[in-house]
């Protein structure tokens, strides 16, 4: 079914077959947030090789997470 003119179509699940349901996040945003929990992981990771603490972990990995999501959501647009 295809909208009226001069409206887009909303975003759907390519795989359901249940007609007008949404996303829940857009493919930019998946991407977005796919690519910064692996900074986030990476950061973490050598925190982890380098004998951080716990919650010193905890603190780079959102810290690199967070900063992650704000540089990516520049950069791609």
């Amino acid at each position: 079914m295809n909208p009226p003119s001069g409206q887009s179509a909303p975003e759907t699940l390519p795989w359901h077959n249940t007609p007008g349901e949404k996303a829940l996040l857009s493919v930019r945003s998946a991407l977005i947030f796919t690519i910064a929990a692996m900074i986030g992981a990476a950061a973490g990771a050598l925190g982890l090789w380098a004998r951080f603490s716990a919650p010193e972990l905890i603190i780079a990995a959102c810290t690199a997470f967070g900063s992650a999501v704000a540089l990516l959501n520049a950069i791609i647009s």
